[in-house]
């Protein structure tokens, strides 16, 4: 991996914008079920 300074963001984001570059569709249904409920850290 690239050497960047932490971000203050959970792995899960990064994850999902990795979805949303793959399936577009598929990542806002997930998303928006994933905003229906709190994140698990």
């Amino acid at each position: 991996m690239m050497s960047l300074p932490p971000l203050p963001l959970p792995a899960t984001v990064f994850a999902w914008l990795k979805s949303v570059l793959t399936y577009p569709k598929r990542a806002a249904f997930s998303f928006e079920v994933a905003a229906k409920r709190p994140f698990s850290l």
